[in-house]
């Protein structure tokens, strides 16, 4: 398993993924899947239709879980009341990318508060889709328009971070990281947890420009430029996820 950030192991990774023959590969590294091509064929957000196919197919290839976030929301609040919010559809999800007049714009150019803009909207709605809404942007940029401005929001992103970084480096790219010393635990496994807790909290805080900046302090730590790695975000969430995936 590599536990190493480097030119080296990014400038491979894509190789390393493409003699897996998993799906996830096959969808996003051939030209003639119907993933690339969508978002090749069909970059604007400005037909319902095609907003919503490429809304499942985000969806369907990087298991976001959007199923299980839309519907009805009954839940219990902090004083045990039962609350009841009203039904939030796969419709309500296109209608708001499509009345974002400067969607394509701000995805063509990187802009990184267009994720922290749609992470508050779906907040306002009990909706935390930090990873889909991650995804979706980076797609755009990544797979129309060929830049690498965004970072994927990822479970194993977030749960493996840490193995790659010492606790001093911990200390240096997250200031006010608490570690928790425990008997059973490696000291990597400690530093791990402790960088995933702090990320998980950018999550339910929706705060992805903490998260992208801290991706940019690792690569930064590392040495890495895009002159060195070209697309040196996207390999990254490569790396860090299919070394650490656990089926796929």
């Amino acid at each position: 398993m590599v536990k190493e950030i480097s030119v080296k192991t990014l400038n491979t990774i894509e190789d390393i993924m493409r003699a897996g023959k998993d799906r996830y590969t096959d969808d996003n590294f051939s030209s003639d899947s119907f993933f690339v091509r969508a978002f090749k064929n069909y970059p604007k957000n400005t037909d319902p239709e095609i907003v919503a196919m490429k809304i499942c197919l985000v969806d369907t290839t990087n298991t976001t879980n959007l199923g299980r976030l839309l519907g009805a929301k009954d839940y219990k609040d902090k004083t045990g009341k039962m609350i009841h919010k009203d039904n939030f559809t796969l419709s309500d999800l296109v209608s708001k990318i499509i009345s974002m007049k400067d969607f394509d714009e701000r995805v063509e150019k990187g802009d990184v508060s267009l994720v922290t803009d749609l992470i508050k909207w779906g907040m306002e709605h009990d909706l935390n889709a930090t990873s889909f809404f991650s995804k979706y942007c980076l797609y755009h940029n990544y797979v129309a328009y060929e830049h690498d401005d965004y970072s994927i929001f990822d479970k194993v992103v977030k749960d493996n971070l840490g193995y790659y970084l010492t606790r001093e480096e911990a200390k240096e790219l997250i200031p006010g990281i608490r570690f928790i010393n425990k008997k059973d635990k490696t000291e990597a496994a400690i530093v791990a947890t402790s960088v995933a807790s702090k990320i998980e909290k950018m999550r339910v805080s929706g705060n992805y420009d903490a998260y992208h900046s801290l991706i940019g302090k690792v690569l930064e730590l590392r040495g890495i430029t895009e002159k060195d790695v070209p697309y040196m975000r996207r390999k990254l969430d490569y790396l860090i996820w299919y070394m650490n995936r656990t089926n796929i």
